[in-house]
């Protein structure tokens, strides 16, 4: 069976003890975390993925306490 249309949209909350930061397709980018980019069509029809890559030191260093995948 082909692959069919899909628009995953995963994000991330990085919680700080007095703020929030949100990493999603429309912020790429916060402190200690990176976001693949929105993905939408499944190129070849073969299967794809988003992700995000959490440099850990770096939200310890920023003193990040969770981050919640959604």
């Amino acid at each position: 069976m082909p692959a069919q249309y899909l628009d995953m949209d995963l994000s991330c909350r990085v919680i700080y003890p007095c703020r929030q930061e949100v990493c999603y397709f429309g912020n790429l980018e916060c402190t200690g975390v990176k976001h693949s980019g929105d993905i939408r069509y499944i190129p070849d029809q073969v299967g794809t993925a988003e992700y995000i890559e959490l440099d850990l030191p770096c939200l310890h260093q920023a003193g990040a306490a969770y981050v919640v995948f959604t």
